[in-house]
């Protein structure tokens, strides 16, 4: 059985407590895990202009716990390609994108060959998480292995009550700066 999910939810989730970004591949270091933080806050600022923020503890916890989900799917998905379990990593797909690439094995591939920092990211912290449509979309702020940001916006769905990527679209991040 799925949660129902409120008609009215607020445009931003709060992004995680910086404890809750521990994990596998996830930027640990104070210095590093401040780095990404203050690069989502420009590409924040950068990118979406101004956010709508709602406190924590005004966001339903329905949202909350959606969050929490989504990323732990995203954050598993990430375990099993660097553990290369295939399989697993396809398991996080949506049907749509598991009918597109066939089998894992076509599915790795195109993930290794033209997504090499997702494959094997340097580290990576989540970012803003918006409400489209049905579903949602994480950004993931992404420092690949040769220290280039990128900034991967993943569409999720739920699919029989679990949260399942339908997509991802990579863009190199913005210059802190500019």
């Amino acid at each position: 059985m799925t949660d129902p999910v409120p008609d009215q939810i607020p445009d931003r989730i709060p992004e995680a407590p910086a404890g809750a970004l521990a994990g596998p591949g996830v930027a640990r270091s104070p210095s590093r895990r401040q780095a990404l933080r203050g690069l989502g806050a420009a590409l924040l600022t950068a990118a979406a202009g101004v956010a709508v923020t709602l406190p924590a503890s005004r966001a339903p916890a329905q949202e909350i716990a959606a969050a929490a989900r989504i990323r732990e799917a995203i954050d598993r998905q990430f375990d099993a390609f660097r553990a290369e379990d295939l399989p697993r990593a396809f398991g996080y797909a949506s049907p749509n994108i598991r009918r597109m690439f066939g089998s894992p094995e076509n599915f790795g591939r195109m993930v290794r060959e033209a997504y090499p920092m997702v494959w094997r990211p340097g580290g990576y912290a989540f970012a803003r998480l918006d409400r489209i449509g049905d579903g949602y979309r994480q950004a993931v702020v992404i420092t690949a292995a040769d220290g280039t940001t990128y900034v991967a916006d993943y569409d999720m769905i739920r699919i029989d009550g679990a949260w399942r990527i339908d997509g991802v679209r990579l863009r190199q991040a913005p210059e802190a700066g500019a």
